[in-house]
């Protein structure tokens, strides 16, 4: 059996260009911090290993788990800069919004270039079908990462293979 070839680039390829509109005003800073953290990120070959990595990073920088349903939004103080919805991310955009443009962005750079694998598509997976979500920046550590700047040089740096 043949693989497909790797996507080539980094995950931080991925955010560019930024999206045209955002849900609260948190999102772009949490959007530019998931950036730089995955600056040195490799693009996986897998479509579920990288929305591993970047729930995984999420968590690291949030402190909240994506497929958290108890809330649609969430605040960090690292985050506001000024106005109503300082520092608020909004739960639902980057469910049904950012994370499946990221995945959309992966597939067209190669992601999918072998054909469809059966991996997620569209909003966010559930919990159980995208990994282990106790890998690296679990929840325990992401609520000690303080600022958005620390979390983001000691982020997740390897994808879950699992």
């Amino acid at each position: 059996m043949i693989d497909a070839p790797a996507p080539v680039g980094m995950v931080a390829d991925l955010f560019e260009p930024e999206p045209a509109t955002w849900g609260l005003r948190g999102d772009p800073y949490l959007w530019r911090s998931m950036r730089t953290m995955l600056a040195k990120q490799v693009l996986p070959t897998a479509e579920r290993d990288l929305v591993e990595i970047l729930r995984s990073s999420f968590r690291w920088l949030t402190g909240n788990d994506l497929q958290d349903t108890s809330t649609d939004r969430i605040y960090r103080e690292e985050l506001a800069r000024g106005g109503m919805t300082s520092g608020q991310v909004d739960l639902e955009v980057w469910r049904n919004v950012l994370v499946p443009m990221l995945v959309e962005r992966w597939r067209i750079v190669g992601g999918m270039s072998g054909g469809p694998r059966g991996d997620a598509a569209g909003p966010v997976p559930s919990a159980g079908s995208a990994g282990s979500a106790g890998s690296a920046g679990s929840a325990g550590s992401a609520g000690s990462a303080g600022s958005a700047g620390s979390a983001v040089a000691q982020g997740p740096t390897s994808q879950s293979s699992r």
